[in-house]
């Protein structure tokens, strides 16, 4: 371009760099620094080229400057940008910028040039109105539409008259999501994601950058007209200012009207894994259905125990889980279990061996690979704010041996169970674990709240970490507050609350390797409990209760001596709910329903452990 118009381009820029967009660009300390030395009596000369301006400071440093701040160099030892390339702006602003952009392009006499007048007036117009600023939570109605923030308030009539301005920030909404995403790791867009789940108060500046603030986190992130997600201005460093800017663009992005959900998915998906691993497995699975399980040699307990450690090694958490499943079950036939199924046993060996023979393809989508391989339940993210509301808690112990009680609490966030698991192994002999004393330890976020009580309450935490399944961890940094809790009556429980509970049994039955997840848990409204009887031949006490509509329902409660006092009280007729209808928390099974918690009112009993 000629000197004349990259002086015009160059002075464009230079109206741009307000004091927020300098602060932000360098930071405050800097731009004080260089104010201060411009009303001590530093100078600068400036040399126009066709693509750069040459700026020689007084003291004798030498900057030189384009039309953004993406390029510039300056003589001084620092790589970012410096108080020097500071002063080279602020001077020029203050002493050299005698024209507006409308003043410049009115000298030329063009059809064209007069159009760019008409839209310079426009900007000048903006430059010198308050900044409009939108806050919002997604989700509610969007007050202006379509329209940005920075883009209503006052301003129709002059876009009425003239032609409006291309949107400086345009590549926001208009640029490719997987393009924009590719300075990013999988891990910061799983995690980006994830974040989605919850919603978010969102306030939205448009200026010379567009600003996006998370109110609840308390950051912002401003991007410039530069089409760099990496390059935006965040108030948090490193990899949590990352994460950031993808959320603030995904966020906004989500507030113009964009679901982009399957491009996320494939994004955010990790899908390194051992094919070695996964044709080692297939070929043990295959070998223990040619035998059969009734001719299994107990050896193979040992075989599928090393193989599910092949499995953790090669990054193929599903498949370990899978494996361990079966395992649980091969040692109940081995044992003549009076719980051993031979329906679930091949249930689970048919769902491994498809997934095996699948990957071991290696021609299904990135997203389906992702789902077949699971993932590994330690990874955690930090939320900014958990309002949750207490279910009860359920001991148990698994096949593999672990014992644990997991505590189940309703989230108002995003209307979904969340659960809190203390967990031991069994498998030491030194190693017990007593649900009694468990149940009633210290809480690991607020002293002097047990566990039962944590079970029942209504709290907000802050900063919990949480994983992909919902599951609340233990370590430190989460704040938590005790709230009054409300009536179980006046929460608002939406789809948890299962009305027809046929309809939840019938998806949990439709084998399928890649739907999403149901939760097995439900919310039922109950008017009484009728009866109860013991039935020998599965170790289980069964519970008649009819429901709100009238329909009776059959519940199953299994026996084991450290909750023998609570199917006895059941059993005889010992426990009432009283004449007002209650709640129940059920595990909605293949093959039954299991109860885990009455509650009524304030109250909650946990069945195995408050009976």
């Amino acid at each position: 371009m000629s000197i004349r118009k990259f002086e015009e381009a160059f002075q464009d820029f230079i109206e741009k760099c307000t004091e927020d967009y300098l602060i932000r660009s360098a930071n405050k300390g800097l731009y004080k620094r260089a104010h201060k030395e411009i009303d001590q009596g530093i100078e600068v000369v400036y040399t126009f080229g066709e693509q750069s301006v040459e700026a020689v400071l007084s003291e004798g440093t030498i900057c030189v400057l384009e039309n953004t701040l993406d390029r510039f160099s300056c003589s001084c030892p620092s790589d970012n940008l410096c108080k020097h390339v500071l002063i080279a702006i602020l001077y020029y602003q203050k002493n050299n910028l005698k024209k507006t952009a409308g003043e410049r392009v009115s000298t030329t006499e063009s059809d064209e040039d007069s159009r760019q007048h008409h839209g310079s007036d426009a900007f000048s117009f903006r430059q010198h109105q308050d900044s409009d600023a939108s806050s919002f939570t997604p989700g509610a109605p969007n007050p202006h539409g379509a329209e940005s923030a920075g883009n209503v308030g006052g301003n129709d009539g002059l876009e009425s008259v003239i032609e409006p301005l291309p949107a400086r920030f345009e590549w926001l909404v208009q640029n490719d999501l997987s393009v924009l995403l590719q300075p990013f790791d999988s891990s910061i867009i799983e995690e980006a994601r994830f974040q989605l789940r919850y919603d978010e108060e969102l306030e939205i500046k448009e200026d010379t950058l567009l600003t996006v603030r998370l109110v609840r986190k308390q950051a912002e992130v401003s991007f410039t007209e530069a089409p760099d997600v990496g390059r935006a201005l965040c108030n948090v460093k490193q990899r949590e200012g990352d994460l950031l800017r993808v959320e603030a663009l995904l966020r906004y992005r989500a507030y113009k009207g964009l679901e982009e959900e399957t491009i996320l998915a494939e994004r955010a998906a990790q899908v390194k894994f051992s094919i070695p691993a996964i044709r080692e497995c297939r070929k043990l699975i295959r070998e223990i259905l040619r035998i059969g399980i009734a001719r299994l040699p107990q050896s193979y307990a040992a075989q599928l125990e090393t193989m599910a450690v092949a499995a953790h090694s090669g990054n193929l958490p599903e498949i370990e889980r899978s494996l361990r499943g079966i395992l649980g079950e091969l040692n109940l036939f081995w044992e003549r279990h009076v719980r051993f199924s031979m329906p679930m046993l091949l249930d689970r060996l048919t769902r491994l061996l498809l997934s095996l023979e699948l990957l071991a393809q290696e021609q299904l989508p990135v997203v389906q690979q992702a789902q077949l391989i699971g993932k590994f339940r330690s990874k955690f993210y930090r939320t900014s704010h958990l309002h949750l509301y207490g279910l009860g808690a359920e001991p148990w112990e698994s096949r593999s041996g672990y014992r644990g009680i997991t505590y189940y609490s309703y989230c108002f966030d995003d209307h979904h169970i969340y659960t809190y698991s203390d967990i031991r192994p069994m498998y030491y002999d030194d190693n017990r674990f007593s649900y009694s004393s468990q149940y009633t330890s210290t809480s690991p976020w607020l002293p002097g709240l047990s566990l039962r009580q944590f079970s029942g309450s209504e709290m907000n935490f802050e900063g919990m970490k949480v994983n992909e399944e919902r599951r609340l961890s233990a370590g430190e940094g989460a704040k938590l507050e005790l709230l009054p809790r409300r009536a179980v009556e006046e929460v608002d429980f939406g789809s948890l609350i299962k009305q027809d509970i046929d309809a939840d049994h019938r998806v949990l039955c439709q084998p399928s390797l890649f739907s999403a997840p149901s939760s097995p848990l439900a919310m039922i409204r109950m008017s009484e409990l009728i009866g109860t009887m013991y039935d020998q031949r599965t170790q289980s006490l069964l519970i008649s209760a009819r429901m709100e509509q009238d329909r009776t329902i059959e519940l199953t409660l299994p026996y084991k001596a450290e909750w023998a006092t609570a199917i006895s009280k059941l059993e005889q007729g010992r426990f009432r709910t009283g004449a007002s209808p209650f709640f129940m928390l059920v595990r909605v099974e293949k093959d039954h329903m299991e109860p885990i918690s009455f509650l009524q009112g304030q109250d909650v009993i946990s069945i195995k452990l408050d009976l």
